[in-house]
C-alpha cells in the first residue's frame, strides 16, 4: 500500500478506538516522543495527551472522529502531512446533567516517521481550530 493510505488507515483505526472509548487503541500509532502543539502554542507530550483523552472518554456519552489527509510529502522515512479532523462529541454537563453536542474542526500539520513497527505519529501542530457547542461557535 502507498504511504498516504497506510497512514490514513492508522488515523481511522485510532479514531475508531477513541469512539469505542479504548485509550490504548487510540494511541496505538503514537511515537513515544510524540509532541503536539495547540493553536495557542501550548506543547503537550504523549502522557498529557493520554490524560486528556481519558478525561474526554469519562465525560463523553459518544465520540465520533474523522481525520482526512489533505496533502502528504515524503522524504526518506518521514512523512509530512496536512490533515483535517472533524469530531462530534456528546458530553454530559457535570453541573446541569444535560447533554451537550460539541463539534471540533481542526487543521493540522502532522509528521509521521517510519520505524520497525511501521508508521508512527511523531508531531502535530494545530493551525486552525473551531469549536461549536450545541451549534454555537465558541471561538
Amino acid at each position: 500500500t502507498d504511504v498516504k493510505s497506510e497512514i490514513q488507515k492508522r488515523y481511522t483505526k485510532m479514531n475508531t478506538a477513541l469512539g469505542n472509548k479504548n485509550v490504548v487503541g487510540a494511541f496505538e500509532y503514537y511515537d513515544p516522543n510524540f509532541t503536539g502543539i495547540s493553536v495557542s502554542g501550548q506543547i503537550i507530550g504523549l502522557g498529557s495527551a493520554k490524560q486528556v483523552a481519558t478525561q474526554i472518554i469519562q465525560t463523553a456519552k459518544s465520540i465520533s472522529i474523522t481525520t482526512t489527509i489533505s496533502t502528504l510529502s515524503l522524504k526518506d522515512s518521514t512523512a509530512n502531512l496536512k490533515t483535517k479532523t472533524h469530531a462530534v462529541l456528546t458530553i454530559i454537563d457535570p453541573g446541569t446533567k444535560k447533554l451537550n453536542k460539541l463539534e471540533i474542526d481542526d487543521v493540522s500539520e502532522d509528521t509521521w516517521v517510519k520505524g520497525a513497527t511501521g508508521w508512527l505519529w511523531k508531531y502535530s501542530k494545530t493551525l486552525i481550530s473551531t469549536t461549536k457547542v450545541n451549534g454555537k461557535r465558541t471561538q
